[in-house]
């Protein structure tokens, strides 16, 4: 016979309290967190009306929540998407209240109320996350999804194990198990909660990693639990299954929904991964910049020794800065080569391992004078690259809502109607970490800016925004800096506690020279070793690049024994300019055509306008033959002042005080530097053959950028560069175009352009590029 709609459901089995009983025993300590006491009475049909008592006392926990929320407009961000506080807390209401419509009608062997366990544990980590739902929003997401699970699971259990069938047992085995994964997660996240390590807790289980992991290990029984309850109906006779309750068939058709995902997580987030697709993304990263900030970190932490900078993490003064963000600004500066950047990539490792990112944000550059790459001094494209940071949600690789909203702002008929300008840029960064519980910004060289005010007072207008702000800010000695600080609390440390730091890389490089090595297990004192270190050590005065430059000296050609090393390093170079000199009598003395080549390459890197291919630059170099070297050879041509950037496949200077000696040289003067770098794309476009081999094996003239993920960001090849700059370097050659080669060269190309095929391909490239450009 049917059942009446009001007869309660029976279980047989207490499936939450087996798969307690199936945890280790700290497990189940972890979870038994005390609930409300059971019911003392009973309806008069039997039925446990105060059987979801639990699920209730969580209402009332979510309820004072809310009403902690009333009037405010609290949100956190999860992958990259803002999620509202209340709206959240009403979804899990909404699930309690679902539960609740079931739970009412069971007749459970747990006297204090169905899943009492696992409710006890929401309301716990509810309790949590009211304490700062920014910093455990994610905790919030993690309870929502307990919730509906609680809600679901017990459908299944009055749907299917009310029923008659042998497959009945293996779907309640199933659920045990599920259940069981359930307080595993739910154990692990207690077991990193205590009163005093709330911010240990958030990096734990509970974070957006941790509800990702927790949601796919449980789903995984989803499958499974799927096929037990189609085997049941398989199982069940049609006659059976009319004799379900009408109330039974009304909760069968509520399980249909347990196949939708967590709109919290699925739903909000598709609104970014499905709209904006992969190449979508990409384009709003690269509107908002191009500049490569990772890989100019890779590059900045390249050869960092281990040990380095530990001084540094715990100094006074930083740690008090990384904990309180009081004062909010941290200023280290020290001489050149003292190894500034190297520093500045230990902080960013650092609180990238310490912050957790979907509530904390860190963001830095790294600033450097070049005719190259002029955008990394420039304030406007500092500030866009910082922008992109933050546009970039790393936990779930999505795009943030608002810089999706600014793109299409900006965007007219699928044409981007302008530029980001400051204000605009500025704009954003503002919206962007509306919903972040701390900002640490890092910028490393500031004195290469070349508006160093104005981008302390963006940084500034940032600081005022953000109550949680963090900036670690290196830099010579600088009279702006000095100046800006005087108007901002901020602490300050100059390097001079590295030694430790210095004695480390000279032994480390001194270990790994093969040179050395050699000479050191050959016929020599047997305190030799330990002689060059000291002398390297002591003579550095906390300068990392004068020790390179040194054993530079002491492993190059001509230096063969042990007087030969102690009479070079016994030479009083003070500083690297001194240093710096004594290498270029190298290239000055070494054969003509190979003195030739070193500085045609050193004179060429120091006014690129923009970088060349590792390929096109040889071939810059060697013009009008072709390339006889690879790139080591044409670094040691050079006494390694440049070096190949395999990364990002150009040559670079190694530091950026190799620049700064080279623009001090009478020979490297403006006028001199440019006058080599026109008539480099002068003799490149003079000669027709390689030209027009050139754009028919390219079919079309490439375009000056290419992609912003690439490790050839920016980088142009010869042709290119050459259609484009020789004009600018010929302006800037001056008077010295006049008594160099580059006379013969016009002649040859612009006097004869009728009759010239080089001169009519290059105004036809010249077009093409210039609207790339633009």
């Amino acid at each position: 016979m049917a059942a009446s709609i009001h007869e309660p459901y029976k279980l047989a089995r207490d499936l939450w309290a087996e798969a307690l009983e199936s945890l280790l025993e700290d497990q189940r300590k972890l979870v038994a967190i005390p609930v409300p006491s059971p019911a003392t009475s009973r309806s008069a049909n039997g039925v446990g009306t105060d059987s979801g008592k639990p699920a209730l006392a969580v209402l009332r926990e979510v309820e004072a929540q809310k009403t902690k929320c009333q009037d405010k407009r609290w949100s956190f961000l999860f992958r990259g998407k803002k999620v509202v506080v209340r709206e959240l807390l009403d979804k899990i209401t909404g699930w309690i209240q679902k539960f609740q419509d079931v739970a009412d009608w069971i007749v459970s062997l747990d006297v204090s109320g169905h899943a009492s366990m696992p409710w006890a544990c929401v309301k716990f980590f509810v309790e949590i996350a009211g304490k700062d739902f920014k910093k455990y929003g994610a905790m919030l997401i993690g309870m929502e999804y307990v919730a509906r699970e609680i809600h679901f699971y017990t459908l299944f259990e009055v749907v299917y194990l009310t029923r008659s069938s042998e497959a009945r047992d293996q779907l309640a085995n199933t659920l045990v198990e599920t259940y069981a994964k359930l307080f595993g997660f739910l154990a692990e996240a207690r077991d990193y909660y205590s009163e005093h390590t709330i911010t240990r807790f958030a990096k734990a289980i509970f974070n957006e990693g941790g509800v990702d992991e927790m949601i796919s290990t449980v789903d995984k029984k989803r499958l499974v639990i799927e096929q037990d309850a189609r085997l049941i109906d398989k199982q069940d006779s049609d006659e059976n299954a009319l004799l379900m309750s009408k109330s039974q068939q009304d909760l069968a058709l509520k399980l249909e929904s347990w196949k939708v995902p967590l709109e919290s997580i699925a739903t909000d987030v598709s609104e970014i991964s499905d709209t904006v697709r992969a190449s979508k993304r990409i384009d709003i990263l690269k509107w908002i910049s191009l500049i490569p900030f990772a890989s100019h970190h890779d590059r900045a932490r390249d050869g960092r020794l281990a040990e380095t900078g530990q001084w540094l993490l715990n100094n006074s003064a930083f740690r008090q800065w990384n904990n309180t963000a009081l004062p909010p600004v941290l200023w280290l500066h020290g001489i050149p080569g003292a190894g500034k950047t190297k520093l500045a990539s230990l902080v960013v490792d650092y609180f990238s391992k310490s912050i957790e990112p979907s509530v904390n944000a860190l963001i830095y550059f790294y600033c450097v004078r070049d005719t190259a790459e002029p955008e990394r001094a420039e304030p406007g494209q500092i500030l866009r690259c910082l922008a992109r940071q933050l546009a970039y949600h790393q936990p779930s690789s999505t795009v943030r809502t608002e810089a999706v909203e600014r793109y299409e702002a900006f965007t007219v008929g699928g044409t981007l109607a302008r530029d980001l300008g400051i204000d605009d840029t500025l704009n954003l960064i503002a919206e962007l970490v509306t919903d972040l519980a701390s900002l640490t910004v890092v910028i490393d060289a500031l004195d290469e800016c070349n508006d160093i005010p104005a981008l302390l007072g963006h940084l500034g207008t940032i600081m005022g925004r953000n109550e949680r702000f963090r900036l670690f800010l290196t830099s010579r000695d600088d009279k702006a800096m000095f100046e800006w600080l005087k108007t901002v609390p901020h602490q300050e440390i100059q390097i001079g506690q590295n030694s430790g730091d210095i004695n480390a890389f000279v032994r480390s490089k001194v270990a790994k020279n093969p040179k050395l090595i050699q000479l050191f297990s050959g016929n020599v004192s047997p305190d030799l070793k330990e002689k060059v270190i000291q002398i390297l050590t002591e003579g550095a005065q906390g300068m990392f690049r004068w020790v390179a430059l040194q054993l530079q000296r002491i492993t190059g050609p001509g230096i063969n024994t042990e007087g030969d090393v102690l009479n070079t390093l016994s030479e009083p170079l003070e500083g690297l300019a001194a240093v710096y000199g004594k290498i270029y009598e190298q290239i000055s003395h070494s054969g003509s055509e190979s003195k030739a080549l070193a500085e045609r390459a050193l004179k060429l890197l120091t006014c690129s306008l923009q970088p060349l291919s590792t390929t096109s630059f040889l071939t810059a170099i060697f013009l009008p033959k072709e390339p006889s070297l690879d790139a080591g050879a044409l670094a040691t041509l050079c006494c390694n002042l440049v070096v190949e950037d395999k990364e990002l496949g150009i040559f670079r200077f190694p530091h950026q005080s190799v620049r700064e000696y080279l623009e001090t040289r009478p020979d490297y003067s403006v006028p001199s530097i440019n006058t080599a770098a026109a008539q480099v794309c002068l003799s490149y476009l003079t000669k027709p053959k390689i030209n027009l081999v050139a754009r028919r094996a390219r079919g079309a003239v490439s375009t000056a950028q290419t992609n912003s993920d690439s490790a050839g960001e920016g980088q142009h090849n010869l042709h290119d560069y050459a259609a484009l700059f020789w004009p600018l370097h010929l302006q800037y050659a001056g008077d010295l175009r006049q008594t160099s080669e580059i006379p013969a060269l016009i002649t040859s190309f612009l006097l004869r352009r009728r009759t010239n095929p080089a001169f009519v391909s290059w105004m036809n490239d010249a077009r093409t590029l210039s609207r790339n450009i633009q």
